[in-house]
């Protein structure tokens, strides 16, 4: 079981296998908000992408195009017809699902305050 523990003056954490990680350094910030890349227990770096109509997380394996391994599916439309957006992950991450999601959880989180903050400026 996987949770976070929110901080809004500093780094948040997450709880993931029985220990505590400071977000900042188990998932470094790219340089670009809604961007965060971490290393799962395969041994593997994948970075999440936030995109305003959704994300995707990507293997970074060093091909080109970076394989999309997790994807998140939302439409503008969506908010007229109330569908629910979807989270929709490779099978071959099922072993750590649980970091895929709360790590997802987290990127959307300060995705969704970040575009707030813009809004209202």
């Amino acid at each position: 079981m996987a949770r976070i523990h929110w901080h809004w003056t500093s780094s948040s954490r997450l709880v993931w296998n029985g220990e505590i990680k400071d977000v900042e350094k188990m998932m470094p910030n790219t340089g670009i908000v809604g961007s965060r890349v971490f290393t799962a227990p395969d041994g593997n770096q994948y970075k999440w992408r936030m995109r305003i109509t959704g994300c995707q997380l990507e293997l970074k394996n060093g091909s080109k195009p970076q394989p999309i391994v997790a994807r998140t599916r939302q439409k503008f439309t969506d908010i007229f017809t109330r569908t629910k957006p979807s989270l929709e992950i490779d099978e071959s991450l099922r072993p750590f699902l649980d970091l895929i999601v709360i790590t997802w959880v987290h990127i959307a989180d300060e995705f969704e305050r970040a575009m707030t903050s813009v809004a209202a400026s």
